[in-house]
């Protein structure tokens, strides 16, 4: 029920045993509680703020600890129970340990083996036993009488409730919840000395980063400011045409989308850029002459062998300077021959 509530789509954010692949009986992961954040859009039908949603997997009369922990860290908290089982001294103690936690309380009853005379029976004496506690719980009826009721039913109605406990709950965050001590039985890793002190220096790592860094990303990622721009204005001109605007107006857009592409075509940078710059190395040596440092005797034979590997490699090997129109010869012959040499006189 928990995946149907959480999400619109058809999405198991908390997997069982009746999930793909997952057939088998639990082993290891009884007394485990899950958690999942829940991040409202825009359609958002639950909640309107970013909230966690916690799932203990296995019986909470069994794992009185973590329920202990669930209810002291939540807002409100659902527990699906059988009719019959609402009247056992063991269920109300439980039932009464939670509302000492004051968190709101959603009981989903389960009286499909019961009729509705018998349901309203038990209802209100649990409901008397618990008389002050009414403001604060939430009673839920998912089968009656050997019918289930409609699942949508379901659904709306225990979204209502989460969305109403929640939105009078005190939004705190989880990391503040856990501070606060309200868990104290729990052991929290940040609290340990060696979590605290990773903190710490993160904590002065992130605190050099300015705190209005509106041109940080101009100055280290030039590229994806050009693109940005770029981006902008192909999406005023594409405006433009679909508004049938002026053609003064269309005009002026194409001529500024066309300087923002020169200026992307002039930011861009690619592993292409420094093969180019390995070409004109080598033609400027060859072509100058000069006598060079010893160090540097051998760079002009091993330029081409770099190349020649490259384009082994599957890396694209370029002819022409496309930005000059130029063929560098000297370079295109010697990545040429170190490529004959190394793969033999083949052709395919």
């Amino acid at each position: 029920m928990i995946n149907e509530i959480i999400s619109d789509q058809y999405h198991c954010t908390f997997f069982n045993k009746d999930s793909p692949l997952g057939s088998t009986t639990r082993w290891i992961s009884n007394g485990l509680i899950e958690i999942a954040w829940y991040i409202p859009s825009t359609n958002s039908r639950l909640l309107s703020n970013v909230t966690a949603c916690l799932n203990l997997r296995g019986d909470c009369n069994v794992h009185r600890q973590q329920l202990d922990f669930m209810s002291n860290l939540s807002d409100a908290i659902v527990i699906m129970v059988d009719i019959h089982e609402m009247k056992n001294e063991r269920f109300m103690q439980l039932i009464t340990e939670v509302y000492n936690t004051n968190a709101k309380v959603i009981l989903s009853i389960d009286a499909i083996r019961c009729n509705k005379g018998v349901l309203r029976n038990e209802l209100k004496t649990f409901l008397g036993k618990t008389t002050m506690y009414k403001d604060r719980t939430r009673i839920n009826i998912m089968a009656v009488e050997g019918h289930v009721r409609s699942f949508s039913d379901l659904k709306k109605e225990m979204r209502n409730y989460i969305s109403e406990s929640v939105l009078k709950g005190s939004y705190l965050s989880l990391w503040q919840r856990l501070q606060e001590g309200m868990c104290k039985e729990i052991n929290v890793d940040e609290n340990q000395i060696v979590y605290s002190a990773m903190r710490e220096a993160a904590d002065k790592i992130t605190s050099f980063v300015p705190k209005m860094c509106s041109s940080i990303k101009a100055q280290l990622l030039p590229l994806q400011e050009y693109l940005e721009r770029y981006k902008s204005k192909w999406q005023e001109l594409k405006s433009a045409q679909d508004q049938k605007d002026s053609t003064v107006t269309i005009d002026r857009l194409q001529h500024q989308l066309s300087e923002r592409e020169y200026e992307l075509a002039e930011a861009s940078f690619g592993f292409e850029h420094l093969c180019r710059e390995m070409g004109q190395m080598y033609e400027a040596m060859m072509e100058c002459n000069l006598p060079a440092p010893v160090k540097y005797q051998t760079i002009h034979s091993v330029l081409p062998h770099i190349s020649a590997r490259l384009l082994l490699m599957g890396h694209p090997f370029e002819v022409m300077d496309g930005d000059t129109a130029n063929v560098p010869l000297l370079w295109v012959k010697a990545v040429l021959k170190e490529l004959r040499e190394s793969i033999g006189d083949k052709s395919y």
